[in-house]
């Protein structure tokens, strides 16, 4: 997941790093399907997957939390304190991701209120989307991980919610053939707990297994 890869999950190393962590950890990037692979051979100690269902050899957690607005800087709506709707957007230019999931539905989200999207812009991977909206081209409704991103590069981009709601949806896949890399907890922990500190709300299911395979509930967990 390039999404998470490129800024988040970064970041989420950086916090265990501050919180004392002395092992060694490496991040590496591959499209789901890949990653979905490389943790039934047990390969990896995480994998994150979007789109896709976990195979054998592995479990683990999913993930949903509700796509978010993204405006550019001094966007005419950036002043409103309710959840932004297909009728705020009508004349706003919309970058598309056509790797998200979530666009389909906003289509039809569109479409069912009567409205045009006028989103002239369209690109592959979410770290592109995050950049355009930041440096003002348009806004964007995306999953907050990317909003993020976008805040990042400039603390003048805004995040609102969206109305109605687009779920955002995707697994934190873990090997089930050996025991949990103790380094799993720590980077986990760091992941959630960067995720509360951006306002980010994750509801998260267990896989088949995967309360078995922390042994318990842990407490990082939301």
């Amino acid at each position: 997941m390039p999404l998470l890869s490129n800024l988040f999950l970064p970041e989420a190393l950086r916090l265990c790093l501050q919180q004392g962590f002395q092992g060694a950890m490496t991040l590496q990037t591959f499209r789901s399907e890949e990653v979905l692979q490389r943790v039934a051979i047990q390969t990896c100690d995480i994998g994150f997957a979007l789109g896709c269902e976990a195979g054998e050899g592995m479990s683990g957690l999913r993930l949903r939390c509700d796509s978010v607005c993204l405006l550019p800087p001094a966007h005419p709506l950036a002043q409103l304190h309710r959840p932004l709707t297909p009728g705020d957007l009508a004349t706003t230019v919309l970058i598309r991701n056509e790797q998200d999931p979530a666009q389909q539905l906003l289509d039809h989200v569109f479409r069912q209120a009567g409205m045009h999207r006028h989103d002239p812009i369209e690109v592959s991977f979410a770290s592109a989307l995050a950049s355009l909206v930041a440096a003002g081209v348009g806004a964007a409704v995306t999953d907050p991980f990317t909003a993020h991103i976008a805040r990042n590069q400039n603390e003048a981009v805004t995040i609102h919610r969206f109305e109605p709601a687009l779920p955002f949806e995707f697994l934190i896949l873990l090997p089930t053939l050996r025991p949990l890399a103790p380094s799993t907890h720590v980077f986990l922990r760091a992941f959630f707990e960067l995720a509360r500190e951006e306002g980010i709300l994750l509801q998260v299911e267990y896989l088949p297994h995967g309360e078995a395979l922390f042994g318990g509930a842990p407490p990082w967990l939301p």
